[in-house]
């Protein structure tokens, strides 16, 4: 089992060291084992961890897509200008992230 330090878990994620240490303190990361002082994670866990938050990210361009779609109806469908514009807002919004995704 290959052990990561912060810096190789930043590497394999694509993300700063400071945002390791982040996202270990929000609990966002999976806890890392200590062996003394060391501080590191199992590669598998960090693998299957980032896997996760892949799919994770898929479904919700689905749901970004879906919420796209609702936006427009209303917009088409509604009379007041102040929803309107709010409506607009999200559609521009959730456009950007499905943009974003593709």
């Amino acid at each position: 089992m290959k052990m990561l330090k912060a810096d190789e878990v930043a590497e394999l994620l694509g993300c700063s060291v400071r945002t390791v240490w982040r996202y270990r303190d929000t609990g966002e990361l999976p806890k890392p084992l200590k062996v003394g002082q060391l501080v590191r994670w199992p590669m598998e866990v960090i693998e299957q961890w980032s896997q996760e938050r892949i799919k994770a990210s898929d479904q919700g361009s689905v749901l970004a897509g879906e919420a796209m779609a609702e936006c427009g109806y209303f917009l088409e469908a509604t009379d007041n200008p102040a929803h309107s514009r709010q409506i607009e807002t999200l559609r521009d919004y959730f456009k950007q992230i499905w943009e974003t995704r593709a």
